[in-house]
């Protein structure tokens, strides 16, 4: 199972959002952001929720280089 890693996202207008996506889909994700060939792309986290970006409207990706803990670091 891949594991999820942070992505934020800011917007045309202002406004923005945070959502988990999976490892995996993250290559799929900056390739559609770069090509922009199909204006929406769906990401399906690991607990099944999806949710769909209008790609023109992205004007910033952040990408976490870390995953962030809450607790004992050696768990």
């Amino acid at each position: 199972m891949a594991k999820d890693i942070r992505v934020d996202l800011g917007f045309i207008g202002g406004g923005g959002t945070a959502v988990d996506v999976p490892e995996d889909q993250i290559e799929a994700f900056r390739a559609a952001l770069t090509t922009k060939t199909d204006p929406w792309f769906t990401v399906t986290s690991s607990d099944g929720a999806e949710t769909f970006f209008d790609l023109s409207k992205i004007v910033y990706v952040r990408v976490d280089s870390a995953s962030r803990r809450i607790g004992f670091s050696h768990l």
